[in-house]
């Protein structure tokens, strides 16, 4: 059987078990990997099911951000949160570190690598009148390919060189391309982060212009 065949049907036949899991165990923060685990198989064989489960996983993270919009939280937290940047950047520890979680209603966790999908969900969330924040991450390739490596061991998460190249291309010339796009917006801003060895700390829009 073809792995790919599987999940969707699985998702169809009971959405609103896999959406309400996934709030349960995530809250805030919408995350297609972490829609993964939902499904059985790919918990039990993670490396195999990795790109099946890809669609299904999506489609979760990007249902749960349409009724968020639909709410109406207190003004300090009526923020939508997007993260930018490429696979095993640090986002996670980004946003440990600007306490997104906390400051905003819903956070969309993502590499932004598309620009098409994520001039989509910036236009989503101001239509909604939600301002929203870009957090874009950088960090070094050398470093962000010995942290997949680590999370590979222990998660079974592999990610290729080829695509960390390209989503950090895609991530960097989307986040450029929308701050110059969105600069006098007053409802849209972007915050450029870096995390090294040294840690997480403040960065600008010229991470957007690193090649590797």
């Amino acid at each position: 059987m073809d792995p790919s065949s599987i999940f969707l049907p699985k998702l169809a036949a009971d959405r609103a078990r896999y959406l309400g899991e996934y709030s349960e165990r995530f809250e805030n923060v919408l995350n297609a990997d972490d829609a993964a685990p939902l499904f059985a198989e790919c918990n039990a064989d993670r490396a195999r099911f990795r790109v099946a489960v890809h669609p299904a996983a999506t489609w979760v993270r990007d249902e749960l951000f349409r009724p968020a919009l639909a709410q109406t939280p207190p003004d300090v937290t009526r923020r939508v949160v997007f993260t930018a940047g490429r696979n095993a950047v640090g986002k996670s520890s980004a946003l440990a570190y600007s306490q997104a979680g906390h400051w905003a209603h819903v956070v969309f966790d993502s590499t932004f690598s598309s620009a098409a999908h994520a001039r989509r969900l910036i236009d989503r969330a101001l239509a909604a009148d939600w301002p929203n924040t870009v957090v874009h991450v950088d960090r070094r390739l050398e470093d962000a390919f010995v942290s997949m490596l680590e999370r590979a061991r222990g998660e079974g998460r592999v990610v290729g060189i080829e695509q960390m190249i390209h989503s950090h291309r895609g991530a960097a010339e989307t986040v450029g391309g929308l701050a110059d796009g969105f600069r006098h917006h007053v409802r849209c801003d972007f915050r450029f982060l870096v995390n090294s060895a040294q840690g997480i700390r403040e960065g600008s829009i010229e991470l957007t212009g690193l090649q590797d």
